[in-house]
């Protein structure tokens, strides 16, 4: 196997680029990922007719405005933490084939939301980057039909090209963070990161097939 390809060595390292990070770049890097997350939630909602994504825009646009230096109230936070946990999908209730995986794809989505306002509060960026990952192999799954108990499961997700492109897209952004002093900086880093969400979202991709 390929040790660049080992998925133990890549996030690890990843982990560590993060803790490099000052507890602004923290956020900003979780509210990223949960950019690309909320896309997979709109998705879900808008296929199953149940939901609400506004309560998580309104999540991640707050922690973007922690990022760049503005003050939020706990209690605010912990109140838009209750409101998400309202819209997160039980999976019990969307068990039907066509709408499972949306629904996975949008409770771990919802998930990261309410991590990333968790971060808000404490630091703890690396739980939203292995949800974003723990999302990505769900659909990798899904995608390659593999089975779960293969022994080679982990080394065949890790070598797929979506787990790949998260992987680097998160290690990108921590190198693009780490050079961010200022709020302004921070603020072009969010264009960039927001401008992901007019792209189709993965879940769309995985449930047309």
């Amino acid at each position: 196997m390929n040790p660049e390809l080992r998925p133990v060595s890549k996030t690890e390292e990843l982990r560590h680029e993060l803790q490099e990070l000052s507890s602004a770049e923290r956020i900003a890097f979780g509210a990223s990922c949960c950019e690309r997350a909320f896309r997979n939630y709109e998705f879900f909602s808008r296929t199953a007719k149940w939901g609400d994504p506004r309560p998580l825009r309104e999540a991640i646009d707050t922690a973007w405005s922690v990022a760049e230096g503005r003050k939020q109230s706990a209690s605010g936070i912990l109140n838009l933490m209750g409101d998400c946990e309202r819209v997160t999908p039980d999976l019990d209730d969307f068990s039907a084939e066509k709408i499972d995986v949306a629904a996975a794809a949008g409770q771990e989505a919802t998930f990261m939301v309410r991590l990333l306002l968790e971060l808000c509060l404490k630091e703890d960026a690396e739980r939203i980057a292995r949800f974003a990952r723990d999302t990505l192999d769900m659909l990798v799954q899904v995608t390659d039909g593999l089975d779960p108990s293969d022994v080679d499961l982990e080394q065949k997700i890790a070598e797929s090209k979506l787990m790949r492109d998260e992987i680097e897209i998160q290690r990108t952004e921590v190198v693009c963070l780490r050079e961010a002093n200022t709020a302004e900086e921070i603020r072009e880093f969010r264009k960039k990161a927001s401008s992901r969400q007019s792209r189709t979202p993965l879940v769309h991709l995985v449930t047309a097939k």
